[in-house]
């Protein structure tokens, strides 16, 4: 139980927080500050995701201590070769684009810190429930209450005045939660359990790691590249309110995620017969009740006087496009078991070819839509790429169901 439920729980609470944090983020600095740090973030997410291979699926495959104490050492290893190669680009980056990649290097390190799925791992395969609830939740915890007291902490002069400091904002708003979050748990977690695998053992796990590497990167395309284009074809009003709705979502995504490491694992330990389609099909019912359920709560949020003034402008303005964007990034989240299948059956390098000739339907639309449709084209163009998703899902479970 505590294996789905634990995850569930915090991931959704990590979620939930992570919305009040840019909320607070908004009223304290404007919009136009964090439409700024959304696009940045976006870029550096991808060079993240690109460079830095996610290791958890090749440790949950591990049986035993020794072997899953291996498997965490390896993982470390190519994590670690990751990030200084992310780290070089960006650096490389800020250098050329200057001041519109201000904030771009802790972010990255924000995001590579957060991202190191084998610490992460490790803590699942192990039922290390304290410390994995800590892991998700530290960072967001400190986000929160530092963002919304901002203004009282000026005024006690605990806090600078960082309006007009991005790389400021960036640093203590965002890294520095995290470096918390490394001290606490990631390094403990190292000290006592890392081993050094050797080049050679790590390169051959790289092998392993790198095809479910394949599908993170053809994810990433869709979670955050999406984003700069919003914002170039439609401006930052827009980006703003599209970057709520799939904030939002991210309560579906942590939700869903656990179910889909469960029915993995258990896959993996060929404990559970449950076929590929009947876990999508959960999926996806969980992904409409819990927009259901949270497009209930903004609706009524902003019909309560007392609680509409905290809600952004950009999703009062555009609640029927905030909805529809809503609810169709939940039904993306739910087609995430495609990871478990294609891993399984040795298809991620098809499945990062679909993933972006999706993203190339979505964004040959937006770009055709954006001028006759400014305020529907960014659904549209979703509605076109979930239905090219889905076709290619569907064939993909049949095959699977009658193999």
């Amino acid at each position: 139980m505590k294996a789905l439920a634990i995850p569930t729980m915090t991931s959704g609470l990590t979620a939930g927080l992570s919305v009040l944090f840019f909320v607070g983020l908004s009223r304290v600095y404007g919009d136009a500050v964090l439409g700024q740090i959304i696009l940045v973030q976006a870029a550096v997410a991808l060079v993240q995701v690109a460079l830095v291979p996610s290791s958890w699926v090749y440790l949950l495959e591990g049986a035993g201590r020794v072997n899953l104490v291996r498997r965490y050492s390896e993982g470390q290893v190519v994590e670690w070769i990751g990030i200084a190669g992310g780290a070089l680009v960006v650096a490389i980056a800020s250098t050329v684009f200057g001041q519109r990649a201000s904030g771009s290097f802790p972010l990255f390190l924000s995001l590579a810190i957060g991202a190191s799925s084998s610490c992460l791992g490790y803590l699942r395969a192990t039922a290390s429930w304290r410390r994995y609830a800590l892991w998700v939740l530290t960072p967001n915890l400190i986000r929160v209450p530092l963002v919304w007291g901002a203004s009282t902490l000026v005024g006690a002069g605990v806090l600078p005045d960082l309006t007009d400091n991005r790389v400021a904002i960036v640093f203590i708003f965002f890294l520095v939660p995290d470096l918390v979050r490394l001290g606490c748990i990631y390094v403990p977690l190292a000290l006592d359990n890392f081993r050094w695998p050797g080049i050679a053992k790590a390169a051959h796990a790289a092998r392993a790691i790198l095809r479910n590497w394949l599908f993170d990167l053809g994810s990433a395309v869709t979670d955050q590249a999406d984003k700069l284009l919003v914002g170039a074809l439609l401006g930052p009003h827009m980006l703003v309110a599209y970057f709520f709705a799939r904030r939002m979502v991210v309560v579906t995504v942590m939700v869903i995620e656990p179910m889909y490491w469960e029915f993995y694992r258990a896959q993996a330990a060929d404990s559970e017969r449950t076929g590929p389609a009947a876990a999508w099909f959960k999926g996806l019912l969980a992904a409409i009740l819990l927009w259901s359920a949270t497009a209930a709560a903004i609706v009524i949020a902003i019909k309560t006087p007392s609680v509409a003034s905290f809600v952004p402008i950009a999703i009062v303005s555009m609640l029927g496009p905030f909805l529809a964007v809503m609810l169709l990034d939940s039904l993306f989240a739910a087609n995430r078991w495609s990871r478990y299948l294609a891993h399984a059956t040795g298809r991620s390098t098809q499945l990062l070819v679909v993933r972006l000739s999706v993203f190339g339907v979505f964004t040959v639309m937006l770009a055709l839509l954006a001028p006759i449709f400014p305020i529907w084209a960014v659904v549209l163009a979703m509605l076109a790429a979930l239905g090219c998703e889905t076709g290619y899902l569907t064939g993909l479970a049949q095959r699977a169901e009658s193999a």
